[in-house]
């Protein structure tokens, strides 16, 4: 070929949950895996697209919907991902319009009660990651594309969209999320994922090294290269009385109370780089925490192990690290809000029938 490389093309890539990478978007060759013009026209910033498979398998009870702007992997779901965005860009002979990427009888049910287009998005956003959605609809969601239920209301609706609106900044990792990844951080979640060393000393460039045995390479019989996770190393230990006392203080705040452990965990993990580095405080359930079919923190460590990487990490990808961990925290203490968006919206139903 030698038209040369697209300058537009070279792309952010939402390769895994929470694993954005740079990547070079070939429209004419199978440069990698398939191109799936159909879906790169649609692609632009601040325009959200939400990942969703028409099946999940037996036992994937955590959420499989991912959130993000930018170009979305086939397997940002493990199982296959199709990518569903906000809006959608309709060519008119020259020139072009981004419009809401709706059916007609929901873009008038939305008219009728002075709701933007986006409602609808961000309220699916909060309705398909509610623990208790997942729990009630397990049977159905191995079966078919998931099914929202739509309140008649405005305010419910309204109200479910802000739910979702806040849920899909938390989701979507290059997305600004005040008090958790901007601004003035919240206590609860100031303490969680700090990076420490065992003198109690800072981090230098040295410490920076993951080679806890996270991931290694391992080559298959076509001869390609794949990237296989390991145990790593954890160390599980009780709260310290100053994160105990930060995550009350959150729980509070959030009117969980005593709650919030039950949603984080009764006792916590400090999660290793190497033998002596590591990020302290990482409660369990957020360690655990699998979006996509992907347990979030330990994949992305699993490509960034040393031997894997080719390189230590730098400064602000261990600062990232503690970024993912604030994120899934602030999304596990959604969980109580979301539970109860969702008995909201299915109590007073639309009983939906497209025209």
């Amino acid at each position: 070929m030698d038209r040369g490389k697209l300058a537009a093309n070279v792309v952010r890539h939402a390769y895994r949950p929470f694993d954005v990478r740079w990547l070079y978007w070939e429209p004419q060759t199978k440069l990698l895996d398939e191109k799936r013009a159909e879906y790169w026209p649609h692609i632009k910033p601040n325009n959200l697209a939400l990942s969703a498979a028409q099946h999940l398998r037996k036992g994937e009870e955590e959420p499989q919907f991912v959130v993000t702007a930018n170009l979305g992997a086939r397997h940002l779901i493990e199982r296959g991902a199709l990518m569903f965005p906000c809006k959608r860009r309709v060519q008119y002979g020259t020139s072009e319009e981004w419009v809401p990427n709706l059916s007609q009888s929901v873009q008038t049910f939305l008219t009728a009660r002075a709701l933007p287009p986006e409602t609808i998005f961000r309220h699916i956003v909060a309705t398909l990651h509610a623990p208790s959605y997942r729990t009630e609809n397990a049977g159905a969601l191995r079966m078919d594309w998931p099914r929202v239920p739509l309140p008649a209301d405005s305010d419910t609706l309204r109200a479910s969209a802000d739910l979702g609106a806040t849920l899909a900044a938390l989701l979507d990792p290059e997305s600004p999320a005040p008090g958790v990844s901007t601004g003035a951080l919240r206590p609860g979640l100031r303490c969680l994922g700090l990076p420490a060393k065992r003198s109690g000393k800072s981090l230098e460039t040295a410490d920076l090294a993951l080679t806890a045995g996270w991931g290694s390479t391992q080559n298959t019989r076509s001869g390609s290269t794949i990237v296989m996770p390991g145990r790593g190393l954890t160390a599980e230990r009780d709260y310290t009385a100053r994160e105990r006392a930060a995550l009350e203080a959150e729980g509070k705040t959030l009117g969980l109370s005593s709650e919030i452990f039950a949603l984080l965990g009764a006792r916590t993990l400090d999660v290793h780089l190497n033998a002596e580095a590591f990020w302290t405080n990482v409660p369990p359930r957020v360690w655990d925490y699998t979006l996509g079919g992907y347990q979030v923190i330990k994949k992305w460590l699993s490509y960034r192990e040393q031997s894997v990487l080719g390189r230590a990490l730098k400064p602000g990808e261990a600062a990232y690290v503690s970024e993912m961990i604030r994120r899934i925290a602030a999304i596990l203490l959604m969980g109580p809000a979301l539970d109860a968006n969702y008995a909201a919206a299915k109590a007073n139903a639309v009983e939906w029938k497209e025209r």
